[in-house]
């Protein structure tokens, strides 16, 4: 569910009453197995007010809460505006949810690896079948107090051959300077360090990730010489068409596998730019070709 209201309690209370009757009524307290709240740098000073509202709505068992630039939701991105959405999940028997915490004064025991698997919930799980078991960490830190190049190498040394250890999540990116982000675990409200959550599913449930709009440039930045509204016609003085095919016969055989599950094309936002790069670019689809 997403809300784009300016005063954080009413978007918390229409999130709510969303996902309360997406929900089924929400069932008994506890039947929301993990439940993920983001909101925009606009409702950072009630996000924590906010997020009790969704909360006693829907008694999850485990709560997530992060201030970010943009959020996300149903098919909505609420950019550089105020936001909030909230995912639901609910788990089939069997999978188990642990939160957890590391701050500047309470850090993970980053460095003693049977340690670091106890404060984070992970227990060593039997096979099936000689089938690998998987745990994920959800996890959310403060980009200003986390020590990001000594977690994730910790965090991934904890996979084994037999019990995968899956990390996801990302950092807050709702301040530019530190102390200012708010990150929320359960009822518990911290403005450094990293939360997170651990869910091992056993042999019960499969997580899987999907990255939107993965792509990269290919070829060389071309100039459009010629167009019609949204259409077009010549690529550096050339059709655009004829520029396309001879771009694709010059790619090597896994890039053109690429190629085939679709074309994006990269708007450049300021041409006057020496050089482009991440956030350089619009990159809508291309409707079709003539």
């Amino acid at each position: 569910a997403i809300r784009a209201p300016l005063d954080t309690p009413t978007a918390a209370t229409e999130v709510a009453d969303t996902l309360f009757d997406e929900l089924g009524g929400a069932g008994t307290p506890g039947s929301v197995n993990l439940l993920f709240v983001f909101g925009s740098f606009h409702h950072r000073s009630a996000f924590d007010d906010g997020v009790d509202i969704i909360r006693k709505a829907l008694a999850p068992k485990a709560l997530i809460g992060v201030t970010a630039e943009a959020v996300l939701g149903n098919d909505r991105e609420l950019d550089g505006i105020a936001g909030l959405s909230a995912i639901a999940l609910q788990f089939p028997a069997g999978v188990t949810v642990h939160p957890w915490h590391s701050t500047p004064d309470d850090p993970l025991p980053l460095s003693d690896p049977a340690a670091l698997r106890q404060r984070l919930g992970i227990n060593e799980q039997p096979t099936t079948n000689h089938a690998p078991t998987s745990t994920t960490l959800f996890t959310f830190g403060d980009p200003f107090s986390t020590p990001i190049t000594k977690l994730l190498p910790a965090l991934n040394s904890l996979s084994t051959k037999d019990h995968r250890i899956v990390l996801t999540g990302g950092m807050a990116s709702g301040a530019s300077q530190p102390g200012l982000n708010v990150l929320v675990l359960n009822d518990k409200i911290v403005h450094a360090g990293v939360i997170g959550v651990t869910v091992s599913t056993g042999n019960d449930m499969t997580i899987d990730f999907l990255v939107s709009q993965g792509c990269r440039p290919i070829g060389k930045p071309m100039i459009v010489t010629k167009c019609h509204q949204n259409v077009v016609l010549e690529l550096g003085g050339r059709k655009a068409m004829e520029v396309l095919q001879e771009l694709a016969q010059g790619l090597n055989e896994s890039e053109k596998r690429l190629l085939s599950r679709g074309l994006l094309m990269g708007s450049v936002v300021n041409e006057y730019r020496e050089h482009f790069g991440r956030r350089d670019f619009l990159v809508p689809n291309i409707m079709s070709f003539d």
